[in-house]
């Protein structure tokens, strides 16, 4: 009774219209609890109505209404065996079930059979039944358009091209008391060969306050079953007269023969049940020609109209689920479909096409799965290093290491299980919003879609498409935010590179070295082994040019060591475990062991002696370099180098380990899992904007130039606010996607011959500390790279991340002075990024002439339009959206990848991602100012996002409160009628 509290209790005291009234006993039944333990009860007066119960407050039917249940998805157990006349009603999940008892046994009977009927799921199969029923009636004819029947527009689409898309608008529509004007609607229903119903087929936005609507979201028919006859049914959403809630305005019908006769336009009278006129519906239709479904291909649709009824004839669609590289990464594709007006100037205005499509991908999983044998693979090389160092280190810091390899191992057997869990799942390609706290998909991205919108003009004969990559926050729900997020546990000190500046990592650093050292060691069993004993065991003389080979391969090995040792970080690590030493009693790590390659040499103490331990490797290698003369001689030479080579390797990986196991004192707890979670959540949404845009490029010379020397741009938006968790979670972001610029490149390679399924999808190497993603690209695509990128040149990432909070949180902390500081940095910081990238991009942009953004009054020149980012950047406006929308634009004509989130991208994102659509529709199409809201609400109300929300929380609402919209900058609060309260 919290909402509409008023409604019910008026409609609780109604004196009849209740299929079911007399006294109960009800209690309720804790969680676990058994049926026969008979809980606390109160004597109440039931009354049933529809699907609602109400119990009021006392026996006396004349009594307020206290509270009242919904009888939805609910199960009702009758009590037969206890000594009560009881029976439960129980809801799905761990909720309080409700316990009734009446007072005799046909009293409790007639309750269960009324209170199963009046259910949701059983009104519903009524209402099947009794359509099947009368649909098999002979003699009857075919169910009337106007009967009852969900007004919810269908479900997604999978794949497949429309073979007849149908526009509607009316005029004349009666008005209603008061000569208010109605809230129009029209429902398409379709009535399919042979069949004696009529199946609703689609539904059209709601227009507030008009006669003479014309609707934007067009009807779309598929490629089978073709209708013979379409029936378009126009209702008032303000009049709630109706059988099924809403008032029938009029409707009419007509043959898809009769539509394309007469040139795909026609007018038909809007008749109301009673006969009377009530207006005009004028329909258009356009026959799909797209190559891989025409008209002529449908034996029901074998009448095509003139030519001049599509205008353009080219191809109108393009789906991610027909095209050979896109395919086998994404699925469960959802269409819908406008018509548009668009070009003011134009004399004859023509509509333009737009086609809304939204798509879950695959590789929501599969690079989860690849980051994870990555990471697996490095913490398998990590201990196996920690166990093979001689362990000559201070007692303190060999404990550190025991305790490190324990958790090593706990780390290892929880990524394996994370992996177990990802090849076993079966279900959706995609993770709901309301999982992301399920720690066996932690690694998975939360609600992550590809939203494509695809729009043709006929009057410029332009056919673009724009893709979006919408996922929720890239954070670590699974481990919480009670320590803020990565960069405040990074700020305190508790990170990987803590004492190390920005050297890089330290564990990069000493598997680098330890390898180094183990490639020395391999050359110098071919190069310097002793002399053998006796002639018969003698192995054959080397070759001039195998020594020579050999001696580069000893020389290249040693520069390198000696490059390395000489980096800063390196230099202090040593000099800090030689303090160390120093404190520690009987310097038990400057003894050496039997066995151990260490020796007095390691007693290294100031940056002097570690300097002149270095050179004297040099000096060695280039008197070795400038040696000449017999094979025994330059062995002996080697053999002097080695144990300089090996002291200055061991020296360096003490004490790098050293490091390592005192600033990886958490490592293998919550901060490592934490930044690979988030590293796999962001990597997927790179991941997939990467392949989109790739395909969309491949055809571009100029664009394929541009990746040569300039690399991808990525730029990420965030809708996150500064306050609470949501602050946590745009820390975890922040530091995942900044790092992707120097972790993460791209390798474009030729997929080997009949490669189907997973072997098409990208894959993860690793290279260094980051990592290379590799796309197979068919051999077709593949010859159209350049000659660098065939032979294999690495495609640099560059990232860019914009925050503007724009929710009721984010007004909070405006008002009362909180930090924003975060979001500040984030977005000044991402104008320099941009400003990086145009600069080695600007060769190999499109002039204005060949992007067709000339005729556009919004068009201005890149340069101008980055410093109004970085001005807007720099301002402290509250909830500045304009950095937003302008950084979309930077981005879109730096021809990079749009990646946008919010914490479940699902609503937020939602009103981000149909405001830019409308706004490229504006500014590139010519979208006239008039129509901008109109379309705006259209895409909200009818569009994919809402089929996103469905499929998250199962519910077709946008989780918004009023109050909370109230906050919200003005283009990103939804229609009326598409939010509520909905459990996220």
């Amino acid at each position: 009774m919290r909402y509409n509290g008023k409604e019910l209790a008026w409609l609780a005291r109604q004196p009849r219209g209740f299929q079911r009234e007399g006294q109960l006993l009800a209690g309720s039944v804790p969680p676990g609890s058994l049926i026969h333990r008979r809980p606390v009860l109160s004597e109440r007066w039931g009354r049933l109505r529809g699907n609602l119960l109400f119990l009021l407050k006392s026996r006396h039917k004349e009594s307020d209404a206290d509270e009242v249940v919904v009888l939805e998805r609910c199960v009702i157990c009758t009590d037969n065996d206890g000594p009560n006349c009881g029976l439960t009603i129980s809801f799905p999940g761990p909720g309080v079930s409700l316990y009734l008892e009446a007072p005799g046994r046909s009293e409790r009977d007639a309750w269960s059979r009324a209170l199963g009927r009046a259910s949701a799921e059983a009104l519903a199969a009524r209402v099947a039944a009794l359509r099947a029923a009368i649909s098999g009636l002979r003699g009857l004819g075919p169910l009337a358009p106007g009967a009852p029947s969900t007004p919810q527009p269908p479900g997604p689409r999978e794949g497949g091209n429309p073979a007849l898309e149908l526009s509607i608008a009316c005029r004349g529509l009666p008005c209603g008391p008061g000569d208010s004007p109605p809230s129009p609607f029209a429902r398409v229903y379709a009535q399919r060969a042979h069949a004696q119903t009529w199946t609703l087929h689609s539904r059209t936005e709601t227009i507030e306050a008009t006669c003479a609507p014309e609707f934007l979201a067009s009807a779309a028919f598929f490629c089978a079953p073709r209708p013979l006859r379409i029936c378009v049914s126009v209702c008032d959403s303000r009049d709630r007269s109706g059988p099924d809630g809403v008032k029938v305005l009029g409707k009419v019908e007509c043959s898809v023969e009769e539509l394309l006769r007469d040139g795909g336009k026609i007018s038909l009278p809007l008749k109301s049940d009673q006969g009377v006129s009530a207006g005009e519906v004028r329909l258009q239709g356009w026959a799909s020609d797209s190559g891989e479904e025409t008209m002529a291909s449908s034996p029901l649709l074998a009448v095509q109209g003139p030519r001049e009824m599509s205008g353009w004839r080219a191809k109108r669609y393009h789906s991610l689920l027909h095209d050979e590289f896109l395919r086998t990464m994404f699925c469960n594709e959802c269409v819908r479909t406008y018509r548009v007006p668009g070009h003011v100037e134009s004399p004859r205005r023509p509509l333009l096409a737009v086609q809304e499509r939204m798509a879950e991908s695959r590789l929501s999983f599969h690079v989860p799965r690849q980051l994870l044998q990555m990471r697996l693979r490095q913490l398998s090389a990590w201990l196996s290093l920690l166990q093979s160092v001689d362990p000559l280190l201070p007692a303190r810091v060999e404990e550190r290491r025991q305790r490190l390899l324990a958790l090593g191992r706990e780390q290892m057997e929880a990524y394996t299980e994370a992996l177990t869990s990802l090849h076993a799942h079966h279900g959706p390609s995609f993770k709901a919003s309301r999982l992301r706290r399920e720690r066996a998909l932690a690694f998975v991205p939360i609600n992550l879609h590809v939203q494509r919108l695809r729009v043709q003009d006929a009057h410029t004969r332009r056919d673009c498409t724009y893709d979006v990559v919408t996922v929720g926050a890239p954070a670590a729900h699974v481990l919480g935010f009670k320590g803020g997020g990565l960069r405040s546990l990074m700020a305190r000190g508790a990170c990987l590179r803590s004492g190390l500046g920005e050297q890089g990592d330290v564990r990069a650093l000493l598997q680098r070295l330890w390898k180094l050292k183990l490639q020395f060691d391999s050359h110098l069993t071919s190069l310097a082994s002793p002399p053998p004993l006796t002639a018969r065991s003698a192995p054959p003389p080397l070759t001039t040019e195998e020594l020579s080979a050999h001696l580069a391969h000893v020389a290249d090995t040693t520069q390198q060591v000696v490059l390395l040792c000489e980096q800063e970080a390196v230099c202090e690590a040593v000099l800090r475990l030689a303090r160390s030493e120093s404190q520690e009693s009987g310097l038990a790590a400057t003894t050496p062991t039997a066995g151990s390659s260490t020796s007095s040499t390691l007693r290294v103490v100031s940056r002097r002696e570690w300097t002149q331990l270095l050179s004297g490797v040099e000096e060695e290698l280039e008197l070795l370099l400038l040696g000449s003369g017999p094979e025994h001689d330059l062995r002996a030479r080697v053999s002097l180098l080695a144990p300089r080579v090996r002291a200055a390797c061991d020296r360096a990986g003490r004490a790098l380990l050293a490091i390592a196991l005192e600033s990886e004192a958490c490592w293998g707890s919550s901060l490592s899992h934490r930044r690979d979670v988030i590293d796999s959540h962001t990597l997927s949404a790179l991941v997939v904007g990467c392949v989109l845009r790739l395909r969309a490029g491949l055809g571009d010379a100029a664009f394929l130039q541009q990746l040569r020397h300039a690399g991808l741009l990525v730029c990420f938006e965030s809708l996150l606010s500064t306050y609470g968790d949501e602050q946590a979670m745009l820390e975890d972001m922040a530091v995942s996607v900044m790092d992707l610029s120097h972790r993460v490149s791209l390798r474009l390679t030729l997929s080997p011959p009949g490669s189907e399924g997973d072997g098409l999808l990208p894959s993860l190497t690793e290279d260094g500390e980051g990592c290379v993603v590799s796309v197979p690209l068919p051999a077709p695509m593949f010859r159209t790279l350049p000659e660098p990128l065939r032979d294999g040149a690495l495609v640099p990432v560059s990232t860019a991340l914009f925050s503007i909070g724009i929710n009721e949180q984010q007004t909070l902390v405006e008002r009362f002075h909180g930090d924003t500081s975060l979001q500040e940095r984030l977005c000044v910081e991402s104008c320099e990024r941009l400003r990086a990238y145009h600069k080695r991009a600007c060769a190999y942009l499109p002039s204005p002439e060949a992007r067709g953004d000339v005729a556009s009054p919004s068009w201005r020149p890149l340069p101008e339009l980055l410093e109004e980012l970085a001005n807007s950047a720099a301002s402290r406006r509250s909830k500045n959206v304009h950095v937003l929308q302008a950084a979309a634009q930077v981005c879109q004509r730096l021809r990079g990848v749009r990646v946008t989130s919010c914490k479940s991208a699902k609503d937020r994102t939602a009103m981000s991602v149909t405001l830019e659509q409308c706004a490229l529709l504006r500014d590139r199409h010519g979208l006239p100012a008039s129509v901008f809201s109109a379309a705006l609400n259209c895409m909200r109300s009818e569009g994919c996002r809402l089929e996103n929300a469905a499929k998250n929380v199962g519910c077709r609402r946008y989780a918004f409160h009023t109050l909370q919209l109230a906050t919200f900058p003005r283009f990103y609060r939804p229609p009326e009628g598409t939010y509520g309260k909905v459990d996220t």
